[in-house]
């Protein structure tokens, strides 16, 4: 009997042992993607003085977590901001006004307290005391200026 069936069970077994190989993969690559996908909680502390373009590539890192975890619900995206910014910058959005309930509100209300308004005075005498300095490319130098 286990002659004549000997072709279907050596089929089975090797069956179950690529089933258990699939899934070994599967859960190898799960892990290593979720190790992956995790970006730093942004400091409100650390450098105030750039803080907004530190801001700006934090927001970016989220969006490209956002997209990158194919994420659409508007509460889930939310939730994600507040909860990958950290406990610092949760404790001071509870403070802020005008919070609101979905996404785009929360992110708003952040970028406004993150962001600071440029003074134009400061901005045009930074720019006239910028000098090229003797190891710096023309090129390093323009886009410094920029």
């Amino acid at each position: 009997m286990l002659a004549r069936h000997g072709g279907q069970l050596k089929y089975r077994v090797v069956f179950y042992q690529m089933f258990w190989l699939i899934a070994l993969c599967y859960n190898i690559l799960a892990t290593r993607m979720a190790k992956i996908t995790s970006i730093l909680p942004f400091d409100p502390f650390e450098q105030t003085g750039s803080m907004g373009p530190r801001w700006d590539r934090w927001k970016t890192r989220l969006q490209y977590y956002i997209d990158a975890h194919g994420i659409t619900v508007d509460n889930r995206k939310r939730a994600l901001l507040l909860h990958l910014a950290g406990p610092a910058v949760q404790d001071i959005f509870v403070t802020l006004s005008g919070i609101g309930t979905s996404y785009m509100e929360a992110l708003t209300t952040l970028n406004t307290h993150f962001t600071p308004q440029k003074s134009l005075q400061l901005e045009r005498h930074t720019f006239r005391q910028a000098h090229q300095t003797p190891n710096e490319s023309i090129s390093q130098y323009m886009t410094r200026l920029r």
